[in-house]
């Protein structure tokens, strides 16, 4: 499995009901992923993204406060 974090990231709160995180994520500064949820391979979120819905099929970069889809095929090696 590989990922990439950025600082003051905060997955989950339960302990019981973790985020399923798949192999090449990024995860930008200040995002906030929230249990059951699931993130697919290959994807980049944004810093401060708010994820509160699964991204199963990955290949894909999202953010905003709720985070969405804002594009597809994200090139994820750019950034690492």
């Amino acid at each position: 499995v590989r990922y990439s974090l950025g600082v003051n990231i905060r997955i989950g709160i339960e302990a019981d009901s973790v985020p399923k995180i798949r192999d090449n994520v990024w995860i930008g500064p200040g995002a906030k992923i929230f249990e059951n949820v699931e993130i697919g391979a290959n994807t980049m979120i944004g810093a401060n993204a708010v994820v509160t819905k699964s991204f199963e099929k990955g290949n894909c970069c999202i953010a905003g406060t709720l985070a969405r889809i804002i594009s597809f095929e994200p090139n994820i090696y750019q950034y690492g």
